[in-house]
């Protein structure tokens, strides 16, 4: 189970939205929670299993254009 840092909801199975690798999610991948629809990032070590984007991670995530695009239908679907 993983845990979304921002709002608290628990995901039985979370799919990544950045992949490093072709394979399950690694510490690392971004996701976005389809609750609240805010980005985290697989970490084993953090509780719930995902954790919020620190500094950096947070101004290259606004960097990418496809993601905030992403996030942006999600919000007008809600």
């Amino acid at each position: 189970m993983k845990t979304c840092p921002h709002c608290r909801k628990t995901f039985p199975e979370l799919p990544p939205v950045i992949k490093n690798q072709m394979v399950e999610p690694n510490d690392g991948d971004v996701t976005l929670c389809t609750r609240c629809g805010e980005f985290s990032i697989f970490d084993e070590e953090a509780s719930g299993g995902i954790r919020r984007p620190n500094e950096f991670e947070a101004r290259r995530l606004k960097a990418i254009p496809h993601l905030n695009a992403l996030r942006d239908r999600w919000r007008r679907l809600q």
